[in-house]
């Protein structure tokens, strides 16, 4: 890879991935990446499916984490197992063995059934950022490491998405360029 490539060099045409509006239920897009996850369903990118509205504008997007967190509330919440790393993490609160224990028969029974039925538009990451395809990957790499993002949408004309930028592929232009 070239030191002055530009993200249309390594972005991800959005139609390798999986897309749908944002009125489905979380339920429809388990489905979707069980089975492009499966191989019966084909994407280049298998854990992101993009969110847009009635008019295909881009929303957002879920990945498998945050429907996993989209249907069991209790981990959201801020709690860190106790373990040698604790020390790092002093402002939430431990949580025992025994807690996990209980925690562990309650999460996914009945009510993440009825979670599940909620539209994705309530789990999505909404990306407040961009770039566009003439932009340096050295700018995509900064957005993404400021926002803790996997991905970036690439808008032309600052509307129409084309495309998205992972963070791998910053990752390997950056190694790239570093390591020649």
């Amino acid at each position: 890879m070239k030191r002055n490539s530009t993200v249309k060099d390594i972005m991800i045409d959005i139609f390798d991935f999986p897309h749908i509006p944002y009125w489905f239920t979380i339920r429809q897009a388990m489905e979707i990446l069980r089975r492009v996850s499966s191989g019966k369903e084909k994407a280049v990118v298998s854990d992101t499916i993009l969110i847009f509205d009635e008019k295909y504008n881009y929303m957002g997007m879920i990945r498998h984490r945050d429907i996993v967190f989209g249907l069991e509330p209790v981990l959201l919440k801020k709690t860190v197992w106790t373990g040698p790393m604790t020390e790092v993490s002093r402002d939430v609160t431990p949580l025992s063995e025994e807690m996990v224990a209980r925690m562990a028969e309650s999460l996914f029974k009945e009510d993440a059934k009825k979670e599940a039925e909620k539209q994705v538009r309530e789990i999505m990451i909404v990306s407040k950022v961009s770039v566009s395809p003439d932009d340096s990957p050295a700018k995509a790499a900064y957005l993404m490491a400021q926002h803790n993002l996997p991905f970036i949408p690439v808008l032309e004309n600052k509307q129409k998405l084309v495309g998205m930028i992972s963070m791998n592929a910053v990752f390997n232009w950056v190694s790239a360029v570093v390591l020649e």
